[in-house]
């Protein structure tokens, strides 16, 4: 701070620096809520499909269990 910014000034910095805060704290929630899905993604590509893992690539049970992974890691706010 400088000696020539009035109380509005003040006020917007610090408005500036919580609205910072804001921003890079909601960056980090969608960060750590995304990653699990995509992990996911890359787990049925690279075991499941690509490398043909299981015999048929999409067992009949395979989108259930899927399905139930999801909901598991789905964020209980």
């Amino acid at each position: 701070m400088t000696s020539d910014q009035g109380p509005a000034d003040l006020w917007g910095d610090l408005r500036d620096l919580i609205n910072g805060a804001k921003r890079c704290a909601a960056h980090a929630v969608n960060e750590t809520l995304v990653l699990p899905y995509w992990e996911v993604g890359h787990f049925i590509h690279g075991e499941l499909l690509h490398e043909e893992r299981a015999a048929d690539p999409w067992p009949a049970n395979c989108l259930d269990a899927v399905e139930t992974l999801v909901g598991a890691l789905r964020p209980r706010v």
